[in-house]
């Protein structure tokens, strides 16, 4: 069996299972003033599971763009995260959101920065 071959049924593999993001016990515990405080200094930030993420480096990297962590910085983003909704379609049919892979929950776990 080929390194490829073994790489390629992991992959499979982790696609398939069921990802709990991982949030260090020493995460503090953010208020609605201090999220509004960080948004005012300059922090593009979002909540995700009761968690806020720091996407202020993320944002040139998302491959959905910019524009969609732009619009939604301040906000709640697990309806689109989860694909429950999006914020336009491709002009071909009704819009359809986009459920994030266990890769992007892995990135999500190195951007949180609080919980809320």
């Amino acid at each position: 069996m080929s390194v490829f071959a073994v790489h390629e049924y992991y992959h499979r593999k982790f696609l398939k299972k069921d990802y709990e993001f991982f949030v260090k016990k020493d995460t503090p515990n953010w208020s609605a003033t201090e999220f509004n405080n960080q948004l005012k200094a300059g922090k593009k930030l979002v909540v995700l599971n009761d968690m806020v993420l720091d996407i202020t480096k993320f944002i040139d990297y998302h491959p959905g763009g910019k524009f969609v962590l732009n619009i939604n910085s301040g906000r709640d983003i697990s309806k689109f995260f989860y694909g429950g909704y999006c914020l336009e379609g491709n002009g071909t049919g009704p819009a359809e959101g986009y459920n994030h892979s266990n890769y992007a929950k892995m990135i999500v776990d190195t951007l949180v920065v609080g919980l809320y």
